[in-house]
């Protein structure tokens, strides 16, 4: 081979060469450009476009844990108007007025709650919870419908969790009867009690107007049969005074001031389970002997 074939080997072999890292440096351009793209679109894909506004903690737990972030913003508005939101999910019937103005907005809501209490405090009811989830779940997935198995699935494991924390409880007192003195929270433990018991509808006014004899004599009677009283944050405080001086098993439930629901029932449940640790005071199980003893006379 001559020099000059060589030479124009060379050549061709460069040219090769610069031609191919030309393609390969386009194709690389061409790859980060689409890749800026697709990651811009993602970002604008990732942004809440559907406001959901709820009425209490209780729905902004569930509608936190069950709508897709990527899709609706959650916010809780308390009694407040639902202005600004897309869907609107409440508790509380005499917010319905602000639904009726604005007919884009998805709501519902529990008129009647039991024994007249106010209708916004039934997620303290364990079976009324699944109730509420169900419709807070409908009202998102109404909006989203492509991924409505998504919610229904965030749903089931939103349930569950609550299920298996109520179990806690229900292993607790599956063999122990209770003594319901709450304002709100009872039903959280009667259900999962052996047996809940509430004293009669007359009886708590009574021992609000100052019948404190009797309120004393329904606690010792609930002592004698080895019954839990249980009182909470809505009882009435001369009740729960009483309760405390006198009562041998005294459970007192905490309200629910936000965050996740089932945290809340699993801290009550593990204060619930220290105190039926504790051994029974024996000094408040039963009624001092007041009876005088008759004085033998000396022979």
């Amino acid at each position: 081979m001559t020099k000059k074939n060589r030479t124009t080997k060379t050549k061709n072999l460069y040219s090769k060469f610069f031609a191919f890292a030309i393609c390969i440096l386009v194709l690389c351009l061409a790859g980060s450009v689409s890749f800026a793209a697709a990651t811009k679109q993602k970002k604008q894909t990732y942004r809440p476009h559907m406001r959901v506004a709820v009425s209490n903690s209780f729905l902004y737990d569930v509608a936190t844990f069950i709508a897709k972030p990527e899709i609706f913003s959650v916010r809780n508005i308390g009694n407040a108007a639902p202005g600004g939101s897309d869907i609107f999910v409440t508790m509380t019937s005499n917010q319905k007025r602000f639904a009726s103005r604005n007919k884009s907005l998805t709501y519902f809501a529990t008129t009647v709650g039991y024994d007249g209490e106010p209708c916004e405090y039934d997620y303290y009811d364990p079976s009324k919870i699944p109730y509420l989830t169900l419709n807070t779940m409908k009202a998102i997935s109404n909006h989203d419908k492509a991924n409505y198995q998504y919610y229904q699935k965030r749903l089931a494991i939103y349930q569950s969790i609550l299920d298996s924390t109520m179990q806690v409880g229900k292993k607790l007192l599956q063999n122990i009867t209770v003594l319901d003195l709450t304002g709100r929270t009872g039903y959280i433990v009667t259900s999962c009690a052996k047996r809940g018991v509430k004293p009669p509808k007359e009886a708590v006014p009574a021992w609000k107007n100052g019948d404190i004899e009797h309120l004393q004599a329904t606690i010792k009677q609930a002592n004698l049969r080895n019954m839990l009283i249980v009182t909470d944050y809505a009882t009435d405080p001369i009740i729960v005074e009483n309760v405390q001086k006198l009562a041998t098993k005294h459970f007192h439930m905490t309200g629910y001031t936000g965050g996740s629901f089932s945290s809340y029932l699993a801290e009550n449940f593990g204060a619930l389970k220290k105190l039926l640790a504790k051994p029974i005071e024996m000094e408040k199980a039963y009624e001092p002997n007041k009876t005088k003893q008759k004085k033998t006379r000396k022979k």
